[in-house]
């Protein structure tokens, strides 16, 4: 009788959850803190992570804490991007560096000390970093001495902006009450809570390949601006909010949503939600980034989930069918 039991077990695992192929960086192969906050590459290839207490670099064998040469980096790391071959890092106390393989690291602030170290969010874009403080001031920097204050001509409302991206004429913002598109020193168009009827405080932007801009409320929502007409693309169905927010859209036009109780997939019609039983190794999402190689990797609370590309590419064909309680 309890083999039959245990037998129907195993069969039902497998039907509610299949694990799927991730490699999983954490403290038992050398990542010490996997307490992840942010992901990156430079030019040469290496990924640099952030978590909530140093820096890392990781050659694809070794993480390398580079707190233990560089004090300034034994805090928390809120943000990491790349522009040309500079690796630009957001600290939480000392603002921002600036990676340069000749030069080494440089503050910003020392040469422009009238910006605020208290920066909310960092983006790279084609034609320099952006980035907003928290004074909701808005930054375009080519590098670290060549840095100008953006939208300051503009009328924005007095509300706390959460992020910036790049659009034709001008940014879209994302702010407490809504998207802003700012063209030609002027908002144009604003999608607020008379439009989004629910929550309006928007957390990330995104832009897929067709140029349409895609954006996630604090309750889970997502949109889509196509031809300034808004369209809802999900909804969660967890009746609260949330304080995790990731998005990419990948260069197969794959949007990834990460948040706090796991990653979307969504591909057209098809949605696919992947947690802890899935094979993460956490629910909480912390930052989705995509590298050279189109490898995704996945930063949670416990660690980073690497999917390679081959397997994203003949999803799901791929993956594992199996249950993680069966592999063990």
């Amino acid at each position: 009788m309890r083999i039959i039991v245990l037998i129907e077990f195993l069969i039902f695992s497998t039907v509610l959850a299949q694990v799927y192929n991730f490699h999983i960086y954490n403290s038992n192969n050398g990542l010490d803190n996997p307490s992840i906050k942010c992901i990156t590459q430079d030019s040469d290839g290496y990924i640099w992570i952030g978590t909530t207490s140093t820096l890392l670099k990781y050659d694809g064998y070794t993480f390398y804490d580079l707190s233990k040469t560089n004090s300034d980096f034994a805090f928390e790391i809120f943000d990491l991007a790349r522009y040309n071959d500079n690796i630009w890092i957001v600290t939480s106390k000392n603002g921002i560096y600036v990676y340069n393989k000749k030069s080494g690291f440089t503050n910003i602030h020392k040469k422009n000390y009238f910006i605020s170290k208290k920066i909310k969010r960092l983006r790279a874009t084609a034609s320099g970093i952006l980035f907003i403080t928290k004074e909701n001031e808005f930054y375009q920097a080519v590098s670290d001495s060549q840095i100008n204050r953006v939208l300051s001509d503009v009328n924005l409302p007095r509300v706390d902006f959460n992020d910036i991206i790049p659009i034709q004429g001008g940014f879209a913002l994302a702010s407490e009450q809504g998207v802003f598109l700012v063209q030609y020193n002027r908002i144009k168009y604003k999608f607020d809570s008379s439009i989004l009827k629910k929550n309006s405080n928007v957390k990330r932007l995104e832009i897929n390949s067709k140029g349409d801009l895609i954006f996630v409320t604090t309750d889970g929502n997502l949109y889509k601006i196509e031809n300034y007409q808004l369209q809802n693309i999900h909804t969660l169905s967890f009746n609260k909010t949330f304080n995790s927010f990731s998005l990419l859209s990948s260069k197969n036009d794959v949007l990834w949503f990460g948040f706090d109780e796991g990653l979307i997939r969504l591909e057209g019609d098809k949605k696919l939600t992947i947690g802890f039983n899935n094979g993460l190794p956490h629910q909480f999402i912390t930052s989705i980034f995509e590298d050279r190689e189109e490898n995704l990797w996945v930063g949670t609370l416990n660690g980073i989930a690497k999917l390679n590309s081959l397997a994203i590419q003949n999803y799901p064909t791929l993956f594992h069918t199996t249950t993680s309680s069966v592999q063990k």
